[in-house]
C-alpha cells in the first residue's frame, strides 16, 4: 500500500535523528526529500509496521512536495542519497501515478558523513576566529578554508569510520591544527597552562606539548616574521625530546624556549628541529647553570644524532645530576 505523505509530530528519539540529518551540510540539497522519508519512517514505527525503513512513496505527491520536481531529478536525488549511504536501495514502478520503493539504511545517525559533519560543527563552534582586516568576509573565508581542509581528508576518515576505527579525535585534532597553523583561529584547549607538567598530568601530555608548541610558534613568528615551517605533528615530536631532556617539566621547557630564541634567532633557522638538537640543549643548560655562552651559531657544528647515541644518554644523566630543578627554574626566570 502506498503511504500518503502526511506530516506528524516526531517523538524525541526520532527528532534527534532527524535533526542530525537535516542539519548536515553534506545533505543540504536532500533536506526536503529526507524530511518526507523520515516522517514516513516515524509514522511506520509509531504504527508498529514491520520493516519501518521500507517506504513506498507516491510519485505525484513527492513531486508536488518538492516544488513540482521532474522525475529525472528525483532519480538523481535518490542516487545521491544512495552514494552517501542514507538510502540502501530504491526503485520505481508505474508511470505518473506510480510509486518509489525506498529502503533507508539502518542507524542513520551513525552515517560517516553525518558524524564528520557534527565533528566539524563542534570544531567551528569551539574556534575563536581571528579577524582578518584584509578580507571583508573573513568568517566566510574561514569557512571556505575549513571546507577545503575537509575535502582533502574526507575519504580517508569515511573509510575509518565505516571500519569502526576510532578516529574522530584525530580528525578533530587535524582540523584544529590546520586552522591554527593558517593563523585563522585559536582554541582554548591549546592555551598556555604553565602549571602543567608531563610528570604531573599524564593524561594531558598532548595538550601540554601543544601549548608549548603554540608559544614556540609565536616566538618564531615574532623572530622571523613568518609562520613556523615545520608541520605540527613533527614539531610536537621534536618538542617531546626537549620535555624528556628537561625531565618532563613544562616551566623548564618554556624557559629553554626563551633562551633558545635569545641565542638562535639571527643566523640560524630557529625551528623545533634545531631546538631539539642535543648540542644546543646542552649549550642552553650550560649557560643557565654556569653562565657559559653558546658556541658559534650553526647546526653543522653539532654531530648528527645517529653518531651521538651514547652522548645523548650521557646528557640525560648529566641534566639529572646537575643543578636541581628548583635552582634551574630560578635561573631560567632570572632570579638569584
Amino acid at each position: 500500500m502506498t503511504i500518503t505523505i502526511d506530516y506528524i509530530v516526531f517523538e524525541h528519539s526520532f527528532t534527534q535523528i532527524a535533526n542530525k540529518l537535516l542539519t548536515c551540510n553534506r545533505l543540504s540539497k536532500y533536506h526536503r526529500l529526507l524530511a518526507v522519508m523520515l516522517n514516513l519512517r516515524n509514522m511506520r514505527i509509531n504504527r508498529a509496521t514491520p520493516n519501518p525503513n521500507m517506504l513506498l512513496i507516491s510519485k505525484k505527491e513527492l513531486r508536488y512536495v518538492l516544488d513540482f520536481c521532474i522525475e529525472d531529478n528525483l532519480d538523481k536525488l535518490f542516487r545521491g542519497l544512495r552514494e552517501l549511504g542514507i538510502v540502501s536501495t530504491f526503485s520505481k514502478q508505474g508511470g505518473i501515478d506510480g510509486t518509489y520503493s525506498v529502503t533507508l539504511a539502518e542507524n542513520l545517525e551513525h552515517n560517516p558523513f553525518v558524524i564528520l559533519d557534527m565533528t566539524e560543527k563542534q570544531v567551528i563552534k569551539d574556534c575563536t576566529v581571528l579577524v582578518n582586516n584584509v578580507s571583508k568576509d573573513y568568517f566566510g573565508d574561514f569557512l571556505k578554508f575549513v571546507e577545503n581542509a575537509v575535502k582533502s581528508v574526507e575519504a580517508e576518515y569515511v573509510v575509518k569510520i565505516k571500519a569502526g576505527i576510532e578516529s574522530l579525535e584525530e580528525y578533530k585534532a587535524y582540523l584544529k591544527t590546520v586552522i591554527v597553523e593558517a593563523g585563522l583561529g585559536t582554541f582554548d584547549d591549546t592555551d598556555n597552562q604553565s602549571s602543567d607538567t608531563l610528570s604531573g598530568n599524564k593524561g594531558d601530555v598532548q595538550s601540554v606539548m601543544e601549548s608549548v608548541y603554540i608559544v614556540f610558534c609565536d616566538k618564531y613568528k615574532d623572530s622571523k616574521g613568518i609562520s613556523h615551517p615545520v608541520n605540527k605533528r613533527t614539531a610536537i615530536k621534536q618538542i617531546s625530546k626537549v620535555f624528556e631532556y628537561c625531565g618532563g617539566d613544562k616551566d623548564m621547557v618554556l624557559g629553554f624556549v626563551d633562551k633558545f630564541f635569545d641565542f638562535y634567532s639571527v643566523k640560524d633557522e630557529p625551528t623545533t628541529a634545531l631546538f631539539a638538537n642535543d648540542g644546543i640543549l646542552s649549550d642552553i643548560r650550560a649557560f643557565v647553570e654556569e653562565g657559559t655562552k653558546p658556541r658559534v651559531f650553526g647546526v653543522e657544528q653539532y654531530k648528527p644524532d645517529a653518531v651521538k647515541k651514547s652522548e645523548q644518554a650521557r646528557e640525560a644523566v648529566q641534566v639529572n645530576q646537575g643543578m636541581d630543578k628548583e635552582a634551574m627554574l630560578r635561573k631560567l626566570r632570572g632570579e638569584v
